[in-house]
């Protein structure tokens, strides 16, 4: 049976707010441990996490502070930001309700008792330890659901769907995450020369210890060590979240699945052109040597050419009350 647009347009955001839900708490939760891991007197920047959900100015509007209570509550629960925690979880949950019945029912039992945890959580101070048990919560739900889909939903029009949102949202925050944390790390370590890495002497005693942090909260160290022989460095940190096509928490890999994808969905020319310029971007590498300057345009262009990748899958099949397999008018782009 041919799947309705709006149908279709629901399994992508449940792919898309899952992948958010995962990435953000996992962020979360690996700065502040990295708070146990760095000296009292080192700053931490809590800024960047705001700064990887692209709400810096909302935040600033609102007269928020780049402190941890403020920046933890803002990312969890704070339901006037879009794109805390607790808002994703609704809408996700939203999407799930609406298509019930192309899912599988244990899918939505998880992800309603999570629901229902930050609506007991949300509106009061938690402190430190009850926010880590939030976050681990939400990302032991997401990876559940996860497995529930792969292991009982059938691989028809549905799922793919699903793994297109699911895979571009991971490339997308994983992009993001680079963006944040990548300057920031390379401002704090020192620089020889036009921006390119320090020699040991000069390097920062913790910087070490950043490019560990980045690579847990992506969560991709144990891969990373299993992949690569050489030293967790700037380069070789980069190029595994980037271009590491064995990691399926690269770029790389997320943007072949999701050519895969859209390759079993009914035939569309525009969001196949789209994904093949994504990953020609990410297959030419990053300028060397690394500067932050010019690692800063290559992800502009990487997240510029993911956008283009949402909005031609949007234009390509999410027109209201059609088949997917049929053509129509435009629908405009927005969050369900």
């Amino acid at each position: 049976m041919p799947l309705l647009s709006r149908a279709a347009e629901h399994l992508y955001w449940l792919g898309r707010h899952l992948e958010r839900i995962e990435a953000t708490v996992r962020v979360v939760e690996e700065h502040t441990n990295l708070l146990v891991d760095l000296p009292i007197e080192v700053e931490s920047d809590w800024s960047s996490l705001v700064a990887m959900v692209g709400g810096q100015q909302p935040f600033a509007d609102r007269g928020l502070s780049p402190a941890e209570a403020d920046v933890v509550h803002y990312l969890l629960h704070d339901r006037a930001n879009p794109s805390s925690v607790a808002s994703t979880v609704a809408a996700a949950r939203e999407n799930l309700r609406v298509t019930r019945q192309l899912v599988p029912p244990a899918g939505w039992e998880c992800l309603n008792r999570l629901h229902l945890t930050l609506g007991d959580a949300g509106g009061t101070y938690l402190s430190r330890s009850q926010n880590l048990a939030v976050c681990q919560a939400g990302r032991v739900t997401c990876q559940q659901i996860t497995g529930i889909m792969s292991l009982y939903m059938g691989r028809d029009q549905g799922w793919f769907f699903y793994e297109v949102g699911r895979c571009l949202e991971r490339a997308d925050m994983t992009a993001r995450l680079l963006d944040a944390r990548v300057g920031a790390i390379m401002a704090g370590a020192g620089t020889s020369g036009a921006g390119s890495p320090a020699e040991p002497a000069d390097r920062s005693p913790f910087e070490d210890v950043r490019w560990l942090g980045l690579l847990r909260a992506a969560d991709g160290l144990d891969l990373y060590h299993r992949c690569t022989t050489t030293p967790v460095e700037a380069a070789s940190v980069v190029h595994h979240l980037l271009g590491e096509g064995r990691s399926p928490r690269s770029v790389l890999w997320c943007l072949a699945e999701t050519d895969r994808a859209l390759h079993a969905l009914p035939p569309r020319k525009l969001p196949t052109l789209a994904c093949a310029n994504a990953l020609s971007i990410v297959e030419r590498g990053i300028p060397l040597p690394l500067s932050r300057e010019g690692f800063h345009l290559h992800i502009d262009a990487l997240q510029l050419a993911l956008e283009a990748i949402h909005e031609a899958v949007n234009d390509a099949w999410f027109v209201a009350g059609q088949s997917v397999w049929e053509s129509g008018p435009r629908a405009p782009v927005g969050r369900p």
